[in-house]
């Protein structure tokens, strides 16, 4: 049992969008991961149609909200013992109709904006009395690397000013220097997930990252490693979802 982005113990599956570098798919097997894929957004954008935080929620360790397109996660889904729904919403091509399901909930904190999620996430927060870190980023899950409950790192100034205010411990990073097919630059949340309580899985070098000694200190801190599942640039994948 964990908090949704935090395992407390070593995953075996994660949730990880397809048609990536495959040495990040090699090495999550080598480290006894099974990297669980998720199916194209057909309807969004295509340098970001396979990223698992745009088609994904994990809202408790083994509840899944998802969009319409993901039958066949589903279906896996349901068959490792986890619950999924679907939103109501169909995603899309422009901002803010891709971004129904990115949002973080971390511990008992939800960091996300209120104006661009589905419905039904907001029935959720309702329900289970969440924390609300409003926001006004809609692409709050590509922004933030979760790494505790009171704890993440983020590329993005201005959620990390937000957090703070709520009593997180942050790590502000520079922007611009993670790579996005078709975009100018990805985000550090894309880019990462966590793979049990002490590891962090990250797409690329990190070294290559001009905040990588930064980086490194910070985790340091938390008592977590950083992982590297490839030689190449840092890369944002749409984040790497644990399972338990």
């Amino acid at each position: 049992m964990f908090y949704p982005h935090l395992p407390d113990k070593q995953v075996n599956k994660v949730i990880i969008g397809s048609g990536y570098n495959e040495e990040i798919y090699i090495n999550l097997q080598k480290l006894g991961i099974e990297p669980i894929l998720t199916a194209k957004s057909t309807n969004v954008r295509s340098g970001i149609r396979n990223h698992a935080d745009l088609c994904v929620c994990p809202l408790t360790d083994n509840n899944f909200l998802l969009s319409k397109e993901q039958v066949e996660l589903s279906d896996i889904l349901i068959k490792n013992g986890c619950n999924t729904s679907f939103i109501d919403e169909d995603l899309g091509y422009d901002y803010p109709s891709d971004v129904l399901l990115n949002c973080v909930i971390i511990g008992k904190h939800i960091i996300y904006n209120p104006q661009t999620v589905s419905s039904k996430i907001r029935d959720f927060v309702r329900k289970k009395d969440l924390i609300e870190v409003t926001v006004r980023q809609g692409y709050t899950k590509c922004s933030i690397t979760p790494l505790t409950i009171d704890s993440f790192i983020t590329d993005d100034i201005s959620i990390g000013s937000r957090a703070v205010d709520f009593g997180f411990d942050v790590l502000v990073i520079g922007k611009g220097e993670i790579k996005l097919k078709d975009f100018n630059y990805g985000f550090i949340g894309g880019a990462t997930g966590k793979i049990s309580e002490n590891k962090l899985v990250i797409t690329g070098n990190a070294a290559k990252l001009s905040d990588y000694d930064k980086i490194k200190k910070f985790l340091y801190k938390k008592d977590i490693e950083l992982i590297q599942l490839s030689d190449g640039d840092v890369e944002d994948i749409g984040s790497i979802f644990p399972i338990d």
